[in-house]
């Protein structure tokens, strides 16, 4: 069973801090699924909602192009039901942050503030 991570990357290309789950083992991706599909995804639903707003962005190592059986295309969280992975990408840190001694600080602030979200994640998938 792979769990939930903190991903940094810092780069020529971009630098990238992403916190979740990335891909999904078998097992994971069924509890996954069945939480989603259930009033918890409800719960879930908001709180990436509300780290969208903070900037994030949801990622995943593979989505599906249909949504899985026995859940309907016409589910209200179809999309999520499509994902073999969910992690969120912070926001990119500001210019000249990540050789500062405050990026630390700043990757904890952010992680804090999605932390319900890594919460849910183990809850719902173990």
């Amino acid at each position: 069973m792979t769990g939930t991570g903190l991903y940094v990357q810092l780069g020529l290309e971009a630098d990238f801090i992403a916190i979740g789950r990335w891909m999904f083992e078998k097992d994971d991706l069924e509890k996954f699924r069945a939480a989603v599909a259930s009033d918890a995804g409800a719960v879930l639903a908001k709180k990436l909602t509300a780290a969208e707003k903070r900037g994030c962005a949801l990622v995943a190592h593979e989505t599906l192009k249909r949504v899985p059986a026995p859940d309907e295309a016409e589910h209200p969280r179809a999309e999520l039901l499509k994902l073999k992975g969910l992690a969120l990408r912070l926001q990119p840190p500001a210019e000249g942050l990540t050789s500062s001694r405050k990026f630390l600080t700043w990757i904890a602030k952010e992680a804090k503030a999605i932390a319900r979200i890594v919460e849910w994640l183990d809850d719902a998938v173990g």
